[in-house]
């Protein structure tokens, strides 16, 4: 009998830490793939398409893309201007009017084949909460991956959900 509940024991460890590693993949638009830790829920807010899931410990992964066609821009002026500091600083700019009293502390362009990339982290002077983004240019659609981590919950995941987006 004690054999098997170190058997069920083992068995159930070894199935939760299992469930974990399979994230789920989704499908953001016809272009753009990203893995969740589990089903995202999608929900609109003022014109944005929104793909989002909150773990227990609250750490968030969010997924949120515009078409910037929509603004004017065409993908060859995007193409030409994304690589630049200065539209890098001018999304960084819009970035930080959104997220007040969060202070930058990490910025980089991150050429990905044929795409640009950007990579912000910020940290919340007060609470000590962790913000990383990514953001990858395709075409005339700019997608933003955000993984928000409160403080004292350890960084585990963000690399994952990151390098888990595929251009199809």
């Amino acid at each position: 009998m004690k054999k098997f509940f170190v058997t069920l024991f083992v068995a159930l460890v070894g199935l939760s830490s299992f469930a974990q590693t399979e994230w789920v993949k989704q499908d953001i638009d016809k272009k753009f793939t990203v893995a969740f830790p589990a089903k995202p829920q999608q929900e609109e807010m003022m014109g944005v398409n929104i793909f989002k899931y909150k773990d227990a410990d609250s750490v968030s992964y969010v997924v949120t893309f515009t078409d910037l066609g929509a603004f004017g821009m065409d993908s060859a002026t995007i193409a030409e201007q994304a690589p630049t500091q200065e539209f890098h600083d001018m999304l960084k700019g819009q970035f930080e009017g959104q997220l007040a009293g969060f202070t930058f502390t990490k910025t980089e362009i991150v050429p990905w084949g044929n795409y640009t990339t950007y990579i912000f982290e910020a940290e919340d002077g007060e609470k000590k909460n962790k913000l990383f983004m990514k953001t990858v240019f395709v075409g005339e659609i700019l997608y933003v991956l955000t993984s928000s981590v409160p403080a004292p919950v350890a960084i585990t995941n963000k690399d994952k959900f990151f390098s888990s987006v595929a251009v199809k």
